[in-house]
């Protein structure tokens, strides 16, 4: 009860964790005990795995399924699905409009542009192409039955798509595809063609990435043995010549390139490889003790880079009543709950452009946010200055890696290696250095105190002439 003539105020006993409390303190000491408690209870309770996102909705214009979407630039996206569902906004993502397709009844499964105006489609039996922004689309003739789950675009003319047929329910028709185009897909070369009897363990292809015109990787697995075990292949002329790699024994069928030695995996199963797929790291969304990823109850749907040490991945629970968003900052070690918008349905992909994430899925949804963290942050709290070009490739890495930085002009330099923590580990420079290029190696040691590297985030610290530099890089081992 207060007492209105005086400063005193009676707070009423409540119970926490089955203690009775109760106060009776002035009004004004009562206010900053109350706002302590509340901060203790929220660093307590929603700890460093609770993160705020501010996302956005959009209007789609369709109740269709979205498997896929993809920005060119800030402003012209395009998003796909099922019935033959092609939508396109040249604003940012504030209007879409639906744009006409040749096919129908089809799913889509991929798009990709090279330009704001040459842009080709994956789907069911299909392969669509425009060459202006999608006001006309026409289907290109491959001269096979399959449906073609992805499509890499090289540059304008050479295209490689991979996928399979199940052959009508029919396992000794079935087969996996590889064609490719150096026409802008006028006409195909059948690379690959994998069949049951021939190649039980790898006969549907169902991803593909390149990193450059040369060198690309994709993933094939056999659909009929739920892709117990997938082989990733690499080809290092344009999609000419394939060999295997790696055998994942996961069910995989969803390949992110991190670099020419990292990639994730998933869909039943998620796992990282930094070694070209020598060692797969099976990874486990657990946060803390809420466990999202646990076969058969959740699917790793896609992967999503957004710097050299953050990723995203979208995690669907199989019976398709929950969708999370989740990222990671230490090659999966770990993993941080993101905060969507309330009722949002199944989501199924995403892209990044500029720092802006978009994610589309169930029912015409589409999303995005601008909220993504994308500079690291000094001592002081302050963003640390990115002007220099600083590097370390590869990153993730598993033993070793090389720091390259470039000098403007003769400067004192120092390089440095800290743990998340920041504790000084290595000091790798401490001298001056003449204008140019610098290629430093590190490997975990060579100093003699390998045993001090674990699994996880480390942070390499550039100095120059009184300036700091900073980069995360991740170890896996």
């Amino acid at each position: 009860m207060k007492n209105t003539n005086t400063s005193d105020f009676i707070l009423k006993p409540f119970d926490y964790a089955g203690i009775k409390i109760s106060f009776s303190l002035s009004y004004t000491i009562t206010r900053v005990i109350l706002i302590l408690f509340y901060a203790l209870f929220f660093l307590l309770f929603f700890p460093a795995n609770f993160s705020l996102s501010q996302w956005v909705k959009q209007n789609s214009g369709t109740t269709a399924h979205l498997g896929d979407v993809f920005f060119i630039n800030e402003n012209y996206g395009w998003a796909i699905g099922n019935n033959a569902v092609i939508i396109h906004t040249k604003d940012g993502g504030n209007t879409w409009v639906t744009q006409h397709s040749p096919v129908s009844n089809v799913r889509l499964f991929k798009v990709h542009f090279i330009n704001e105006s040459v842009g080709f489609i994956a789907g069911e039996k299909t392969i669509l192409k425009t060459t202006n922004s999608g006001e006309l689309w026409y289907e290109l003739n491959t001269g096979v039955p399959h449906d073609f789950r992805d499509i890499a675009v090289l540059d304008k003319n050479t295209l490689v798509a991979v996928g399979g047929w199940l052959g009508n329910g029919n396992a000794a028709e079935e087969s996996g595809i590889v064609i490719r185009s150096t026409d802008g897909g006028r006409s195909w070369d059948e690379i690959i063609r994998t069949r049951w009897g021939d190649d039980p363990g790898r006969h549907f292809f169902t991803a593909v990435e390149f990193i450059n015109e040369n060198t690309g990787w994709m993933l094939g697995g056999a659909y009929m043995d739920n892709f117990n075990t997938t082989s990733l292949y690499e080809t290092t002329d344009g999609g000419i010549n394939w060999n295997i790699i790696s055998e994942i024994l996961y069910f995989v069928t969803i390949l992110s390139t991190i670099s020419e030695n990292a990639f994730w995996v998933g869909n039943f199963d998620g796992a990282i490889s930094t070694d070209r797929g020598n060692k797969w790291n099976r990874l486990d969304f657990t946060n803390p003790a809420d466990t999202i990823f646990q076969y058969p109850g959740y699917v790793a749907r896609y992967f999503e880079q957004i710097t050299d040490y953050k990723t995203y991945v979208i995690v669907n629970k199989l019976d398709r009543s929950e969708t999370t968003l989740r990222y990671t900052e230490d090659a999966g070690v770990s993993w941080i709950k993101i905060n969507l918008p309330d009722s949002i349905p199944i989501l199924l992909s995403m892209d990044k452009v500029k720092d802006k994430l978009w994610a589309v899925g169930f029912e015409g949804t589409i999303i995005y946010t601008d909220n993504i963290l994308t500079g690291i942050k000094n001592e002081n709290n302050e963003l640390v200055d990115n002007s220099i070009s600083l590097t370390a490739y590869p990153n993730p890495f598993n033993s070793s890696t090389t720091i390259t930085y470039t000098l403007k002009e003769k400067s004192n330099v120092s390089l440095t290696i800290y743990d998340i923590l920041g504790r000084e580990l290595e000091v790798l420079v401490n001298t001056t250095q003449d204008a140019g290029e610098y290629k430093v190696p590190f490997s975990i040691g060579s100093f003699g105190n390998a045993s001090q590297y674990a699994s996880g985030v480390y942070i390499y610290q550039l100095r120059v002439n009184g300036k700091t530099f900073m980069k995360k890089m991740l170890l896996t081992k």
